[in-house]
């Protein structure tokens, strides 16, 4: 977890996704994919979201295989929609709309392994949302199962544990 900074939070979270990519070993084109969909979330938090920001960025067997951007705003159905509507459509007939290309460019650098869902903020515990995508290293990690990854879904339940613990450590304080 990373709280970004208002005003820089787009540089940040690209900085950190880099690291964490290169020391997982993922090549240069599956890291610079990912570098320009976490700064279009990032960017996005901050142009359409309140903040407090944050990025989480999910693990599987030791290889990272989700990312997210957290905001300090719950409401998800603009998104929510922008994303189902992506699905079977011209992605040319976005670009003439004035938001949601960048939705679009995650949506099409995760392949379509992308969503957004409630979440509470790090630092503050205040409800917001996630946006998250699949990361490239994420088709490569064998799940317990035996299986390979063949979805974003296992790293959603990972970030959602990990949300979970940290509620109720949260609330055993208050």
């Amino acid at each position: 977890m990373q709280a970004l900074l208002p005003g820089s939070a787009a540089h940040e979270a690209r900085t950190v996704v880099r690291e964490v990519l290169q020391k997982a070993g993922v090549d240069g084109e599956e890291i610079g994919d990912a570098e320009i969909a976490i700064a279009e979330l990032a960017a996005n938090a901050e142009t359409h979201a309140r903040p407090p920001y944050d990025l989480r960025i999910a693990t599987m067997n030791g290889e990272p295989v989700w990312c997210e951007v957290i905001d300090g705003d719950p409401e998800l159905r603009v998104v929510s929609r922008l994303l189902r509507g992506m699905g079977g459509f011209d992605p040319r007939a976005i670009w003439f709309q004035e938001s949601g290309r960048g939705l679009l460019m995650v949506h099409q650098l995760s392949r379509g392994r992308c969503g957004v869902y409630p979440a509470t903020t790090y630092v503050t515990g205040i409800p917001g949302k996630a946006v998250g995508f699949a990361l490239p290293s994420a088709a490569r990690v064998p799940v317990r199962r035996g299986g390979l990854f063949r979805s974003w879904a296992p790293a959603i339940a990972a970030v959602r544990a990990a949300r979970h613990r940290r509620a109720a450590r949260l609330r055993g304080r208050s």
